[in-house]
């Protein structure tokens, strides 16, 4: 009996969705640009970030990457006698070394027996300290990228998801807005 009221309404149903989109807009782009916002501030951190930067220096130079090896992500550099890239360009892969940092071996067979455990982080942390004279505080990358652990918790794909979605029911209710303009307008 309720819902006879509604049956009278011409488009009720694109009727009813309007209303939603209209009541939540808002707050959901408000959310969106708000991780955004995190998302950017933590890239922006990163781009900064002295400490960052030597580290990536450090891999690349203890994998000999300055000596004139190029490679694409994933790949190995074309072997003597190949083809070479017209320009060769130096690339770092940072999620792939990043992820194999703990199982890298450091350089130099007796620098592994200092301690049990010694990984190729120790190694970094030392040249860091010893050849680079860099300081390292404690938290040394919270200090230097404040938003990078707010942006570890949000999700990009997420975000770019409800974007999506946004876009979508924007685009959906244009589309009714324009095809059935005589059924919003008063009589």
């Amino acid at each position: 009996r309720c819902l006879v009221p509604l049956a009278e309404i011409p488009r009720a149903v694109p009727r009813l969705r309007l209303l939603l989109l209209h009541a939540t807009l808002p707050e959901r782009l408000a959310c969106a640009r708000k991780q955004l916002d995190i998302l950017i501030a933590a890239a922006r951190d990163l781009e900064a970030s002295g400490l960052l930067r030597d580290v990536v220096k450090i891999i690349q130079r203890s994998l000999d990457w300055n000596a004139g090896r190029t490679a694409v992500c994933g790949r190995a550099a074309p072997a003597a006698g190949e083809a070479a890239p017209p320009t060769p360009r130096r690339i770092f892969c940072v999620g792939e070394q990043l992820e194999r940092l703990k199982t890298i071996k450091p350089p130099g067979g007796v620098r592994a027996q200092v301690f049990a455990g010694y990984t190729y982080v120790h190694w970094m942390v030392e040249e860091l300290l010893l050849r680079w004279g860099r300081t390292i505080p404690p938290d040394a990358f919270a200090l230097e990228m404040p938003d990078l652990q707010v942006a570890a918790r949000t999700n990009p794909a997420l975000v770019c998801e409800d974007l999506m979605r946004l876009r979508e029911a924007s685009r959906l209710a244009t589309l009714e807005l324009r095809e059935h303009r005589a059924a919003y307008e008063a009589p």
